[in-house]
């Protein structure tokens, strides 16, 4: 499955609506997560950005299955709004860490066999390197959680809180 079809088909689940998300109005931005503005993009409202997702050129084309995760200790951030942590994990992680975003989510959801285990924990799981903004919500990170057997997938708004359940998602360089 495409990433554009992936897109489309969690805008779906989301949303319960047929006409929530269709192809034509998803939009696809290939840009370094390091270069985002993520305080400016949590108070974002603009209704022309509905539908847009970010990838990260750098992860993209990476053997997923292979690398190594890191889930760094980012416990400090509880109750702080997630796009702090986002400024925090590219100040700190991006030259050392790949940053995995749609692309690792879109992997983790078709190879739940292949999944490391400890992602099956019930926690929260961002993968950082992507942002998307779903119809009628505002921009936000996608992460899952495994429940009952299977990985949910969601995103939470910049603008909301970090918690204890959180976790980010890198991959070691080789």
């Amino acid at each position: 499955m495409s990433i554009e079809k992936f897109i489309e088909d969690v805008f779906k689940s989301w949303d319960q609506e047929p006409a929530a998300a269709k192809t034509e109005e998803l939009k696809a931005i290939v840009i370094s997560p390091k270069s985002q503005d993520y305080k400016a993009l949590s108070e974002s409202t603009k209704t022309s950005e509905f539908g847009e997702y970010t990838l990260n050129p750098k992860a993209l084309g990476l053997d997923l299955e292979s690398l190594q995760i890191f889930i760094p200790d980012l416990s400090q951030f509880n109750g702080k709004p997630l796009y702090e942590v986002m400024i925090y994990v590219m100040d700190i992680y991006s030259g050392k860490y790949h940053l995995p975003g749609i692309e690792y989510w879109k992997w983790l959801h078709e190879n739940p066999g292949k999944s490391p285990a400890h992602l099956k924990d019930g926690k929260s799981y961002f993968f950082p390197g992507s942002i998307l903004c779903r119809p009628k919500d505002r921009w936000g990170v996608p992460y899952s959680f495994w429940r009952i057997g299977r990985f949910v997938r969601i995103a939470r708004q910049l603008r909301l809180n970090w918690d204890q359940d959180c976790r980010v998602v890198l991959l070691e360089k080789l």
